[in-house]
């Protein structure tokens, strides 16, 4: 995954590399991966391709997936602050 690769590289440039370092690498790498997901999404969709992970869109009662129906559906709108996280399982960074 060349998200976590490059995540790396930033945190090992900073100069961190102690388990919370580690911490930050996973979690800032599957940010980076998320956000090319999303950057390529309309274009994916129209060579009919869609990288979104499937718990991800179960998770916003999409259980079909084909391409340009999901990338269609207004659940992918930028949402408030307030509603749950995109991904299941995660928790909101703690203000």
């Amino acid at each position: 995954m060349r998200g976590v690769a490059v995540s790396r590289l930033s945190v090992r440039i900073i100069g961190e590399e102690s388990p919370a370092g580690e911490r930050v690498v996973a979690e800032l790498g599957r940010a980076l991966q998320l956000t090319k997901i999303l950057h390529n999404m309309a274009e994916d969709a129209r060579r009919d391709r869609l990288y979104l992970p499937r718990e991800l869109l179960h998770a916003h009662n999409m259980f079909a997936t084909t391409p340009s129906w999901v990338v269609a559906r207004p659940e992918l709108r930028r949402r408030p602050a307030t509603d749950p996280p995109l991904w299941p399982g995660r928790q909101k960074r703690r203000e």
